[in-house]
């Protein structure tokens, strides 16, 4: 059987210098691509020839080592997303990068990214990153700076060529960044008095409002520190965290309060143990109304709920 780059080596010779011409213009590379394939197909060799099952990125092989190093840099780029995709036809997935993988790669390990929240866009251009990147290199000229400008479009055109399950993927992501925000050891506290700061002012400035903000963090194995900021009241008067002496008993009670909260794990509650409605029949086996005796308005209103509830799932 022979080799397919020997039997075609005058068509490729013939188009190999076209195709290093039309660097950055892929639009241009495509129908150079697709124009050597047409002529390979209608070609008939005088041996068998085994063909790659990706032409296409069998040509771009062939062609790599004449062009440009640069070049040769994003042409091998686009390589490696066609052999992933079009090659293989499979996705990252297929091939043995499941969701939870490429979640936990893709997470953002600097505080400064967690800064505003995720959306799913955002978040899918972190997991899926690589693909995006080459989406982007096929379609833009990074030499070109007019291209790069370009790049926000055309990575909204990215996103809006992923499928259904990616995108519901990258939300998947998004619910869990913004839950867990930065990892504990990227917490940065030597900025946390500028930025509480900051907040409370913009929304006294904005809002008109003054505010009292308890700040509670951990310091250490079991350590809980606080600390407590407030807004400057703008006509004369101490703030109010020192005006008097109760205003000072309430922040050191909020304190301890807070401190009690942070420490103490969270309490499920067992639906076993909810106080289960009880309903009495009449000689004829109906439902009888219930007595209001020992129940207020609220408990009334409870409990007649519950009854009406449990008197249909019985009908």
């Amino acid at each position: 059987m022979s080799d397919w780059k020997k039997a075609y080596s005058e068509i490729l010779s013939s188009y190999v210098g076209m195709y290093k011409e039309a660097r950055g213009n892929l639009e241009l590379r495509n129908e150079i691509l697709a124009e050597v394939k047409g002529k390979i197909l209608e070609h008939e060799p005088l041996h068998s020839v085994e063909l790659p099952q990706n032409l296409r990125v069998a040509i771009q092989m062939e062609w790599l080592s004449q062009l440009d190093p640069e070049d040769q840099q994003d042409e091998i780029a686009i390589i490696q997303w066609f052999l992933t995709l079009a090659f293989t036809g499979k996705n990252k997935e297929d091939v043995g990068e499941g969701e939870k993988a490429r979640e936990e790669k893709a997470r953002p390990t600097k505080a400064g990214d967690y800064k505003k929240a995720f959306t799913a866009f955002t978040a899918a251009q972190q997991v899926f990153k690589e693909e995006m990147y080459s989406y982007d290199r096929e379609r833009g000229d990074t030499k070109d700076c007019k291209t790069i400008g370009q790049r926000t479009r055309i990575v909204q055109q990215w996103w809006e060529s992923l499928s259904d399950d990616r995108k519901a993927e990258g939300g998947r992501a998004v619910e869990k960044w913004n839950k867990l925000g930065a990892p504990k050891e990227t917490h940065d506290l030597k900025n946390l008095p500028a930025m509480a700061k900051d907040f409370i002012e913009t929304v006294q400035r904005t809002m008109g409002s003054h505010v009292v903000m308890f700040v509670g963090h951990e310091s250490g194995e079991g350590q809980i520190k606080l600390a407590v900021f407030e807004t400057a009241p703008g006509d004369g008067k101490k703030v109010f965290t020192e005006s008097s002496q109760s205003s000072k008993d309430w922040v050191l009670t909020a304190e301890s309060i807070l401190t009690d909260y942070l420490l103490t794990d969270p309490v499920e509650e067992d639906s076993a143990e909810k106080q289960e409605v009880e309903i009495s029949l009449d000689e004829d086996g109906n439902p009888e109304v219930p007595t209001w005796d020992g129940q207020n308005g609220w408990g009334r209103h409870t409990r007649a709920f519950s009854y009406t509830a449990l008197s249909w799932r019985t009908l």
